[in-house]
């Protein structure tokens, strides 16, 4: 959606807060941006959202060694029971 000033906005009843900051590998961040371009027809908005968190994201080599004290990333096959935050998902 875009508002009066041009920008893509979201309205929601809740108040708007900061987001915080993200990181992402660069191997992720391409994942997603492509699962985003191939929903585009079906789903824009959500479309819309992963591109503008990608934009918005620190894109960090995969080869990165230190991680953020919260962190995930796609693949490994593991899900949400194997621990969510803190490990692959």
């Amino acid at each position: 959606m875009t508002g009066a000033d041009g920008e893509n906005t979201i309205t929601t009843h809740r108040k708007a807060r900061a987001r915080p900051p993200i990181q992402i590998r660069e191997t992720d961040a391409e994942r997603i941006g492509n699962l985003a371009i191939e929903a585009e027809e079906r789903l824009p908005l959500v479309t819309e959202l992963l591109l503008a968190e990608i934009n918005r994201a620190k894109v960090v080599p995969d080869s990165r060694r230190s991680r953020p004290s919260r962190w995930c990333n796609f693949g490994c096959g593991r899900g949400p029971s194997s621990g969510g935050f803190g490990g692959d998902v």
